[in-house]
């Protein structure tokens, strides 16, 4: 994540957070997509570049301009693809076949086949976007971001079909929305504010009970697999974790501070919780009692987490030695000005079970992002 942060009193959520949203509206023109639309890529022979689903990732590395492809297995760069501007987060459909990147110089989202790794179209938003792409693959939902600041007012979260790479509604929101997540049924997606977290209905985009008030900022989200906790990581300090059945705070989790959690992923078997720090290092939780089992050390920023499918092995974006800050909070909102070069960062790769270092991958680009790797599928919904 990405994001430049404006001193915004979170006393102002209060009163925009009462409104509701008037649903999602069939978008018949915006995001428009330009290029031809290929056929989705098969594993064939004649497209060695689609392996396995799961077997490559890919990550941004955003001041490069480029992004990069790991093989998951041997943690080794297989490849990269050229062509953008700012590139933020990556996703990957279940298959495997397709990459849609948030190219935020472009403000627009890019879309690789897999196959032939190079740019199929582009699917025009208009502003800086961060997504979450639901569990069946079939949908693909943007936070709107315009010049990618968090700050009061009104917003709206786009839904892009990954059938047809076109934007299919769009939904209002009362407050600008920083980021999002989708539960495992596809059915609710979970969408961060300034100081809350709503709940939306897939479906209508309705909101679905009142927003939670978090007092801080969720600088990303993340679900437990069976989707019953929410874990929100919190700028400039702390974790909040939320029962989504009952739609409460469960706790709020203390961090270091100075440590600015920016970015949070659940381990696939659910026992662990995974905090990146900005200001340094990687906060692992247990999610049966909430409390730090052990803090892993990053080259400077912590940037991402994600996960192997089969959840043995986690991949760590870190912004390199020169990016070392006492204020996380700081370094969060000067990696997103654009104008800090601070030199490549690193891929760091570590044993989930063990919580060991597998291999560091170094030199891989300025601010890495996440790495996308396509998840196990579940039935397509809608």
């Amino acid at each position: 994540m990405r994001l430049r942060v404006r001193a915004v009193a979170v006393a102002t959520v209060g009163a925009l957070a009462v409104a509701m949203l008037a649903g999602c509206g069939a978008d018949g023109s915006g995001g428009s997509s330009s290029g031809a639309a290929s056929p989705a890529a098969a594993a064939t022979p004649a497209c060695p570049a689609v392996r396995a689903p799961g077997a490559l990732g890919y990550f941004s590395a955003s001041s490069s301009n480029i992004e990069q492809i790991v093989d998951t297995a041997t943690g080794r760069l297989v490849g990269r693809i050229e062509g953008l501007s700012q590139p933020s987060n990556t996703y990957v459909t279940p298959d495997g076949r397709k990459v849609y990147i948030d190219n935020w110089g472009g403000r627009d989202i890019v879309v690789v086949d897999a196959c032939t790794r190079r740019i199929a179209r582009t699917i025009e938003v208009g502003g800086r976007v961060l997504g979450s792409l639901d569990p069946s693959g079939t949908y693909l939902y943007e936070t709107f971001l315009p010049s990618g600041t968090v700050e009061a007012g009104p917003g709206k979260v786009l839904r892009i079909d990954t059938r047809t790479d076109r934007v299919v509604a769009t939904c209002p929101t009362p407050q600008k929305p920083v980021a999002s997540v989708v539960s495992p049924d596809g059915r609710k997606v979970y969408v961060a504010t300034l100081g809350t977290v709503m709940t939306l209905d897939a479906a209508t985009g309705h909101v679905l009970g009142e927003p939670v008030r978090i007092g801080a900022i969720p600088g990303w989200l993340a679900l437990s697999p069976d989707g019953r906790r929410l874990y929100t990581a919190n700028l400039p300090t702390g974790v909040s974790v939320l029962d989504t059945a009952t739609n409460r705070l469960v706790v709020n989790i203390p961090t270091p501070p100075g440590s600015a959690p920016q970015y949070n992923a659940v381990a696939p078997d659910g026992k662990t919780q995974w905090e990146v720090y900005a200001g340094g290092g990687v906060g692992v939780f247990s999610t049966a009692t909430n409390e730090l089992i052990q803090t892993l050390p990053t080259e400077g920023m912590g940037m991402t987490v994600s996960f192997s499918p089969d959840g043995t092995r986690a991949f760590v974006g870190e912004g390199g030695p020169n990016t070392v800050r006492a204020d996380g909070f700081r370094a969060v909102i000067d990696s997103a000005t654009g104008s800090w070069h601070p030199g490549p960062g690193n891929l760091t790769i570590y044993d989930v079970a063990t919580r060991r270092l597998i291999t560091r991958i170094r030199g891989v680009g300025e601010f890495p992002g996440v790495v996308g790797i396509a998840a196990r599928r579940t039935p397509a919904r809608g």
